[in-house]
């Protein structure tokens, strides 16, 4: 009996080898893309009735996550067409279920191709590409809840997510689908959704604040039973969590025998296997894909995973054509959209490398020029708001959009010096900051020393008692300060000002 179960393991561990050996993008990949093989614990201890050359069929994952709507190429890297190219080297192909593309959400918000059209040219180039199913990220609600349920409708893929609920009940919200099971290659597959318990305040609380975002543990135990005896073989999580929790959940859930964990929302790019499965993300921007390697035995009942095999394949550029018919639908919704007005003219990139320079404090002075400088300051947030960067040279009406995804209004409120000063506190590195100048020291904790703002024509220094009336953009103050201080909107974009001010 010992004799069976080591020859196994050894044949199956050189199948997995010769796959990844094989894998014709294996020079693509970076120093840090690594490999991971291992026989499933899960496996049966008594292989008398196994047959050492059983019948195994091979499922093959191609996962990418956090794409943000970039169908052309981000800095010479990615796009949907060098991505289909890249999979079709891996032997994908429409009619060959025996491969699931899956995505681990935030589809949405980037360049002007997917930002001016809300996401319908994604959905579209998608389902060209046939993809199995995609994970709803935060970046999914950007555009309300009717979008959500939109793209329900016109995607080829259903959306997945069973841990969002309607607020203060358990009942999933009526956009998503928790889980689906599909036959692959005679193999019943299982997927289950998760989204980040984050996204109340990652994406905009004003579509985020109806729902509940579960325990991720929770849902899956309330989950994965009812996919099993639908008759699922293999389960797969296709998540929208960053890989550090879905490593502690992989571990937290082992006895669910979910064989692969796949994140998305950020973090280093990873490949690795946790409790007896895989965890993985790709890197964002279409640059990067995970493929897996899941070999089932097709004579046990319920079928097995025997083997798994992974590797992160990283920098998907060059060396390849892009595929034809991905580009042209690609093509059609770019002139369709027809954002290459040059509007401006840039010397140098333009980066935001700092609080006090680079495109934060471009935003922020074109609030205050949009409304003639009537304001005492402005304030937007900058790592979530502010995508992009303008690089040298002509800056067309696509490239604002892509620095500026979000259509979120600017507010007007009026504040106390004391109040504006916390702000400043609080806020120092997230905000850009319009028409102030500070200074801070730092002993654990920032501490603004002196802060002055040009109310008057010149710059004065802040009194605390004095009231000061300024912009900020509405997703700032739905998240920091909606219950604190009163504003009115405006009605006007903070995109639309940029665009205006340059």
């Amino acid at each position: 009996m010992r004799k069976h179960s080591i020859t196994f393991f050894i044949i199956n561990t050189f199948l997995v080898l010769s796959m990844v050996v094989n894998s014709p993008l294996k020079q693509s990949e970076s120093a840090y893309a690594n490999i991971i093989t291992h026989v499933k614990a899960n496996v049966p201890t008594d292989f008398s009735d196994v047959k050492l050359n059983a019948d195994t069929v091979n499922l093959t994952i191609l996962h990418i996550n956090d794409w943000h709507g970039w169908l052309e190429p981000h800095d010479g890297r990615g796009g949907a067409a060098t991505y289909m190219s890249y999979f079709k080297q891996e032997g994908f192909n429409a009619s060959d279920d025996s491969f699931l593309l899956l995505n681990g959400g935030d589809e949405n918000t980037g360049p002007a191709v997917t930002t001016l059209t809300q996401g319908e040219s994604m959905m579209d180039v998608m389902n060209a590409m046939n993809f199995t199913a995609s994970a709803i990220g935060n970046h999914e609600f950007d555009y309300g809840i009717d979008w959500l349920n939109y793209r329900q409708n016109i995607a080829n893929f259903p959306l997945l997510s069973c841990n969002i609920y309607d607020v203060g009940t358990t009942d999933l919200a009526n956009f998503t689908i928790p889980w689906v099971v599909q036959e692959h290659a005679g193999i019943k597959v299982g997927i289950v959704g998760l989204t980040t318990t984050s996204t109340y305040t990652s994406a905009h609380p004003k579509y985020t604040q109806y729902y509940d975002f579960g325990n991720y543990e929770t849902a899956l135990r309330n989950n994965v039973p009812a996919m099993k005896a639908a008759g699922a073989d293999v389960i797969i999580a296709l998540t929208h969590v960053v890989p550090n929790e879905l490593k502690s959940l992989a571990a937290d859930v082992a006895d669910l025998n979910i064989s692969v964990f796949l994140g998305g929302h950020g973090g280093t790019p990873t490949v690795t296997e946790v409790s007896g499965s895989i965890v993985a993300m790709a890197g964002h921007y279409a640059q990067q894909y995970v493929r897996i390697v899941l070999e089932v035995d097709t004579t046990l009942d319920p079928k097995v995973v025997v083997s798994q095999s992974g590797h992160l394949v990283a920098n998907i550029e060059g060396g390849v054509t892009p595929d034809a018919e991905i580009q042209q639908v690609v093509d059609y919704w770019v002139n369709l959209v027809g954002a290459d007005e040059v509007i401006s003219y840039a010397s140098t990139a333009v980066y935001d490398p700092s609080p006090e320079s680079g495109i934060g404090n471009l935003v922020a002075d074109g609030m205050l020029d949009y409304f003639n400088w009537t304001h005492d300051f402005s304030i937007t947030n900058r790592g979530g708001g502010i995508r992009d960067y303008f690089r040298a040279g002509d800056v067309t009406l696509g490239d604002v959009v892509s620095v500026i995804p979000f259509e979120n209004n600017m507010l007007e409120l009026s504040i106390t010096g004391q109040e504006l000063l916390d702000i400043l506190t609080s806020g120092h590195g997230y905000y850009a900051i319009g028409n102030i100048r500070y200074s801070y020291s730092y002993d654990g904790g920032f501490h603004i020393t002196s802060a002055y703002i040009n109310s008057t024509g010149t710059f004065e220094e802040i009194i605390p008692t004095n009231i000061y009336t300024g912009l900020m953009i509405d997703y700032v103050w739905w998240v920091s300060f909606k219950d604190v201080y009163p504003a009115t909107d405006t009605g006007f974009m903070y995109r639309d000002a940029a665009i205006n001010y340059i």
